[in-house]
């Protein structure tokens, strides 16, 4: 997800790893205030008012160098929102006061292809086993979430399991979330006519995954099962041609190849295809197994696994324009910033009373992400509720709390203190009780990595030094 080269990435993680062993002094003035208030075991209170003296110190960082107010104190208020979040990760808090530095969204729960594995399987066996209503998310509802989340948040990913493109006003989706400055991606099977893709690109979306599995129709159908491949690669080719007729190095088009034992020998032939259609990068990867959706179907790893850089981009997806734009929403952010991380300690019910237990194990999508989908439902993770366990479904969004919520607190609580969370849910219904708690699955979630990329390319000129980026986006 990160567009850096690998080979900056690689260096990045390095100097963080040493940074960390280095002196404070050496580090940095404001990265060893920040470590500081880490380091320091006062209580929440206290570190949330060393979050008001940071705060104001990259504040002032960046108006000088930029000399923009809203940007400014839009990017301070997301870092210092993301050193609260570290903190209450390494405390292992059930309550917190950071909002989430990802948003995860539905645009619609629906799509026309039924793809073994997903909830969209033609096998109605399988695929009935998952709450998946198919509803489609409005513009305004979204809008009402971005206020809330938008204005602390690094990533917008625009997809879980429904098919986005298919949503007819999503290039407005991109739009909002662009506003807050967030990098935006989505993945599409790109299996329906696509009557604008100049509209998408002009959307500011930076990156899409193109879910291409396949280059001949009876490959490529076994899997994207109702797929038509003729006017995916059409579409791919709309795109592009989209791109060069504006001008526009975004989006980052990705072509996904999972490879199965029925497609495994069209591998090379999809890597050249890559090539003479004009994408950015191609992905060769082994997906996970579907056989207990359709025997038929076996995933399999090949030689030719992994990425494959076609045209190279430099990841700068901020723009001065992007920056110089939040001024549209400068009242909502000045009153954002000037909210004061202890005063919103005082607002936070139960913040007071959170326990430190920084030994117990965690789920890093507790912290970091919340997520949307179309039905209006406030989700924890890329995961999605079935019928009988998975409890995923934490509340509808109205527009009220998306962070605090009862079970998302009970799911935090989980891990931190098993038997305080056992005491409690002796009072709470069985369909209240949130899958964390008996969760034993891992997906990826966005990564801090990323998140180091996007600070990056939104402080273009590097008003705030690296290693106070390094401290935020280092959770180990």
């Amino acid at each position: 997800m990160d567009l850096r080269r690998r080979n900056t990435i690689r260096l990045d993680r390095f100097v963080s790893r040493l940074q960390a062993r280095l002196p404070r002094f050496i580090a940095g003035r404001l990265a060893a205030e920040l470590d500081s208030a880490f380091s320091r075991s006062t209580g929440t209170l206290e570190f949330m008012r060393s979050m008001d003296s940071f705060q104001a110190k990259v504040y002032a960082r960046l108006l000088r160098e930029y000399g923009a107010e809203p940007f400014s104190q839009l990017l301070a208020l997301k870092l210092c929102n993301l050193a609260v979040a570290r903190y209450h990760f390494l405390n292992r808090h059930s309550v917190l006061i950071s909002k989430p530095f990802q948003v995860t969204v539905d645009p619609t729960n629906a799509c026309q292809l039924g793809c073994p594995g997903c909830v969209h399987s033609l096998n109605p066996a399988y695929a009935g086993q998952f709450d998946w209503p198919r509803l489609t998310l409005s513009v305004d509802v979204f809008d009402r979430f971005m206020e809330q989340a938008g204005p602390f948040a690094f990533c917008g990913s625009l997809y879980n399991y429904g098919e986005p493109l298919l949503h007819k006003r999503f290039a407005d989706f991109v739009r909002a979330s662009k506003k807050y400055l967030l990098f935006t991606q989505t993945s599409t099977n790109l299996s329906m006519p696509l009557l604008d893709t100049d509209n998408i690109v002009a959307s500011g979306l930076d990156r899409i995954v193109l879910s291409i599995d396949g280059t001949t129709q009876d490959a490529y159908e076994r899997y994207r099962k109702k797929g038509r491949l003729e006017l995916v690669l059409g579409n791919v080719r709309k795109l592009v041609a989209s791109k060069k007729a504006l001008g526009s190095p975004t989006p980052y088009l990705v072509w996904q190849f999972l490879t199965f034992k029925h497609n495994a020998h069209e591998t090379d032939a999809a890597i050249r295809m890559a090539r003479q259609l004009g994408v950015n990068e191609i992905l060769v990867e082994t997906p996970f197994g579907v056989e207990h959706d359709d025997p038929g179907i076996h995933a399999v790893t090949v030689k030719q696994r992994g990425t494959y850089t076609l045209i190279r981009w430099n990841g700068n997806w901020c723009s001065p324009e992007r920056r110089k734009a939040i001024e549209q929403i400068a009242p909502q952010v000045r009153g954002l910033f000037e909210y004061s991380w202890e005063q919103r300690f005082h607002d936070t019910e139960g913040s007071a009373d959170d326990e430190s237990r920084p030994a117990a194990e965690t789920c890093g999508w507790l912290y970091q992400n919340v997520t949307l989908d179309g039905a209006s439902r406030i989700m924890p993770c890329c995961m999605s509720p079935d019928k009988s366990e998975k409890r995923l479904v934490f509340a509808n969004f109205t527009d009220g709390e998306i962070v605090n919520l009862p079970m998302a607190k009970l799911a935090r609580l989980a891990f931190a203190n098993r038997q305080a969370y056992d005491g409690r849910i002796q009072s709470v219904p069985p369909s209240q009780r949130p899958y964390c708690a008996q969760c034993t699955e891992s997906p990826r979630a966005y990564g801090l990595a990323n998140v180091s990329g996007d600070i990056r390319a939104i402080d273009e000129n590097h008003a705030v030094p690296r290693s106070v980026t390094w401290a935020l986006t280092d959770w180990s």
